[in-house]
């Protein structure tokens, strides 16, 4: 498999659960040791071969796109999927797909991780791989069982929880329809066929959704 050209950064949510501090900031912009979550998201994709990122917008999505402007270049080109209604997560991928070429990583905007990116990869037969973290302490029940093969399924293997950071192929959303939609049903598809793989990562890993993770995320950065 080719090094990967494309990836997705998403940063359309309205990160409710961190208002008042989001009522009047997106929720990427929010900084941690003096630098924005979307920063440090397209600071790992430069360490990549990516030439080209999108990053959908929705709530307070003018002020991505001037923080953006005013930064030092990355080394590749950012290009903006703008969402008037928001459409979830796995709808802003389907809606950014032409922009897209596979396989492409996807990047959960409000995440702090430290995989290196260039250890996801598509066995064949697999149509993602997500990079899986041990379970965070609001999450104890995880989400998918990690087998010995790499295969994501429901009852082999430790249970984890999904990162928020995948490689995908254009045929994980083969089939499905553009609008509103969430990614788990395309993760239930996938465990059924079989081409849903994982890798574990037992690095860093924040998800920045509450204030209490905020703080324990700027605890590592002071």
């Amino acid at each position: 498999m080719s090094a990967p050209q494309s990836a997705m950064v998403l940063a359309a949510g309205l990160g409710s659960r961190l208002a008042p501090l989001t009522d009047h900031c997106p929720k990427p912009l929010l900084e941690v040791g003096g630098r924005s979550l979307l920063a440090r998201a397209l600071d790992e994709l430069a360490k990549t071969a990516v030439t080209q990122v999108v990053i959908n917008l929705h709530h307070l999505g003018s002020q991505i796109e001037a923080y953006l402007e005013a930064q030092a270049p990355w080394p590749f080109s950012i290009t903006f999927s703008r969402e008037p209604e928001r459409l979830e997560t796995a709808g802003g991928i389907i809606k950014a797909l032409p922009a897209l070429t596979s396989p492409f990583y996807v990047l959960a905007g409000d995440v702090l991780c430290d995989l290196p990116l260039n250890t996801l990869s598509l066995p064949p037969g697999a149509t993602a791989q997500l990079a899986m973290v041990p379970n965070p302490p609001w999450h104890p029940a995880g989400d998918f069982c990690l087998d010995a093969a790499g295969r994501l399924n429901r009852t082999q293997g430790p249970r984890l929880t999904y990162s928020g950071t995948g490689l995908f192929s254009k045929a994980f959303f083969d089939g499905i329809d553009p609008g509103p939609r969430p990614l788990r049903p395309l993760f239930e598809r996938a465990l059924d066929a079989g081409t849903l793989h994982g890798l574990r990562h037992d690095g860093l890993w924040d998800n920045v959704g509450t204030p209490e993770t905020l703080a324990a995320a700027r605890a590592r950065f002071p």
